[in-house]
């Protein structure tokens, strides 16, 4: 008990450090504030990037779909099933995509990002 009392703090010594604590910490917050306005700006892109992207998809696929079987011959038929490889790849590309944005969106308290293309592609 001596030595405790023998060695007491300066108050004034403690409150100057909790100042100086307080004052890093609203500015250590107020960078993760600017941070994550930086990431909610670039999810927005990406969402309107891939909205675009989905976009095009859906009008290449909408021109060139392909035909009924019994129109095509077989060499047609090849070509067709190599583009549905091409395009499956592709969709596939964007699907992951899709779930990365809506993953992302959900993480930041975004409103879910709305694809005008998206059901008209999923079919």
């Amino acid at each position: 008990l001596r030595n405790m009392v023998g060695n007491a703090y300066n108050i004034s010594t403690v409150s100057k450090r909790w100042e100086n604590f307080d004052v890093s910490l609203e500015g250590y917050n107020k960078m993760l504030d600017e941070q994550q306005d930086v990431i909610k700006d670039q999810i927005s892109k990406k969402t309107s990037q891939l909205s675009s992207d989905i976009e095009k998809f859906y009008h290449r696929w909408t021109a060139l779909r392909p035909k009924k079987l019994e129109q095509l011959d077989r060499e047609s038929a090849k070509e067709t099933a190599s583009k549905m490889k091409e395009w499956r790849l592709d969709w596939n590309d964007l699907e992951s995509k899709i779930t990365s944005v809506e993953n992302d969106s959900k993480y930041f308290d975004l409103p879910p990002p709305q694809f005008q293309f998206l059901n008209e592609v999923r079919g």
